[in-house]
């Protein structure tokens, strides 16, 4: 199956250094979270459909998936709907399990890996909290678009994504 995300995707704001260890880390990551929240964005049959309609690079082929998987902005009656994206979406969703599980610390001098067992751990939750809390603003936007165009989306069962208050 072909992934939205790869390990070369995390730069800037998400940078992850590359190397075997990390990207053998991120697969594990990735492989656990990826489908699983396409599915509580989209609902199992149409997380299914946008799944198979992905070319080898991870880009939907059809319009109606390409549109939800592409950056926009929407006036609405509730203001402006802003999506980052499906890429930015998981990117930021995988982005937190990595962190999170693989005890990064968030630093002003870039994020490390917390290597000594009796150190403490430095990571400050509110910024795991913040890029996953983007992430799920970015998923709103994509399910109000949806939900606005169910006569394209008719199979569409997308959850709820709670944002994080706190870790």
């Amino acid at each position: 199956m072909p992934s939205l995300i790869s390990i070369s995707d995390f730069n800037g704001e998400y940078q992850l250094q590359i190397d075997n260890a990390t990207t053998t880390k991120f697969n594990f990551v990735r492989d656990n979270h990826e489908t699983t929240y396409i599915y509580k964005l989209l609902g199992v049959e149409l997380g299914k459909l946008f799944i198979a309609d992905l070319n080898v690079s991870g880009v939907p082929v059809t319009a109606r998936f390409l549109a939800i998987y592409n950056v926009f902005a929407e006036d609405s009656d509730y203001g402006i709907i802003q999506s980052k994206g499906m890429k930015q979406f998981m990117k930021g969703i995988l982005w937190f399990y990595y962190a999170r599980n693989n005890r990064y610390i968030i630093a002003t001098g870039g994020n490390k890996v917390n290597k000594d067992q009796n150190s403490d751990e430095l990571t400050d939750g509110l910024v795991l909290a913040r890029i996953y809390n983007d992430s799920v603003k970015t998923a709103d936007a994509i399910q109000w678009y949806i939900c606005d165009n169910l006569d394209v989306y008719p199979e569409y069962n997308g959850q709820d994504l709670d944002c994080v208050i706190g870790l």
